[in-house]
């Protein structure tokens, strides 16, 4: 692996959770995959328009939040708490208030989470879609019309795996069980297409973190879009049109920097150029007309960047040195970018950051 400050990978810790990004487990497989079907259908629920939602902790990572904030760094407010034993969230947009997450019934002590959906983020009403499987829950995610629920979970110490599964319960299907994975998001046009980091060993045998599109559906292989061993590539998020994939990168000296590419792949366009911010970016999001982009800069806050292209200096929105990732900028009908609020779970491992 590279030396830089990439978002460091996980060795012999566990159950450690990162928002947008996760560090590594020992290697190991996956749990099997089946098939199952179903949905819930409702009247479509609206997030704010044109909001950045991230996530932030006050209690280095034992419990996390939801937080608004305008393209100006106004209105900043916290609307969602995830407390202990409780990783992962996306919005349900199909059945108004309800939400997908993860939780572990035995607590967040050698946890064993399971799949779960409910109006609050508590034990209330709580209904099982995956019953308690797996060490940690990460990018949870539901489709748009409420069918699926995609996310990224490990069985025990074994690779984080990415899976699918129907919202009205089910066998998991696993959509890439092949290196460890670290974050998904769904292309919200059609959902057909899923973005994705996992680790990659290229033919010179360096093992680098690396960006994957591919179809949704279980069938065929992903196509990788950095083919480049020296770097690291990670937290891959659609443009609002689904045709470009922004994600964040230390190629750039060892430095972490937001680029884009073709969601067909193609040249990757370097977005920032910023040296005197941390390089640990950990999330980055398109704005609704896709011309920039909001990232955040690890114990720093919310950045927006300069037109794509342009490779300004980008601007603060909001100081926040309790950001943690997992950052979506909702479009101007309500819908965030990414399905839902999607990868916004949290950094934890028993109250440790790295």
């Amino acid at each position: 692996m590279s030396t830089s400050t990439w978002i460091p990978r996980k060795s012999t810790l566990v159950a450690f959770v990162v928002v947008a990004a996760i560090s590594t487990f020992t290697s190991g497989g996956c749990g099997g995959s089946g098939s199952s079907t179903g949905g819930r259908t409702g009247t479509p629920a609206a997030v704010p328009p044109n909001v950045i939602l991230y996530s932030n902790t006050s209690d280095s990572g034992v419990t996390s939040n939801v937080v608004q904030v305008s393209p100006d760094g106004t209105g900043r407010k916290q609307i969602l708490h995830m407390p202990e034993a409780f990783e992962g969230v996306g919005l349900n947009l199909a059945v108004p208030g309800e939400k997908v997450f993860g939780y572990s019934p035995s607590g967040a002590v050698n946890p064993t989470y399971g799949i779960y959906r409910s109006n609050s983020i508590s034990t209330s009403g709580m209904v099982t879609v995956v019953p308690p499987t797996y060490s940690f829950v990460e990018t949870v995610q539901v489709s748009y019309d409420g069918a699926w629920v995609y996310y990224v979970a490990a069985i025990g110490s074994g690779d984080a795996c990415l899976y699918k599964v129907a919202t009205a319960g089910g066998a998991p299907i696993v959509l890439d069980n092949s290196g460890f994975v670290y974050t998904a998001s769904v292309d919200i046009v059609s959902g057909s297409k899923i973005t994705y980091d996992k680790d990659y060993t290229y033919p010179d045998g360096r093992v680098e973190s690396a960006v994957f599109v591919k179809s949704t559906d279980s069938d065929g292989p992903p196509i990788l879009l950095t083919n480049d061993s020296t770097a690291n590539y990670g937290c891959p998020q659609f443009s609002p049109d689904g045709t470009k994939i922004a994600f964040v990168s230390d190629k750039d000296d060892a430095n972490m920097e937001v680029y884009v590419v073709s969601a067909s792949g193609g040249n990757i366009l370097q977005v920032t150029n910023a040296p005197q911010l941390p390089k640990q970016y950990t999330g980055v999001a398109f704005s609704p007309d896709g011309t920039t982009t909001a990232f955040i800069g690890f114990d720093s806050g919310v950045y927006r960047s300069a037109p794509l292209g342009a490779q300004g200096a980008p601007t603060l929105i909001v100081h926040d040195a309790t950001a943690i990732g997992g950052i979506y900028w909702t479009n101007a009908s309500g819908r965030a970018q990414g399905g839902a609020t999607a990868t916004l779970s949290r950094r934890r491992h028993r109250g440790l950051l790295p």
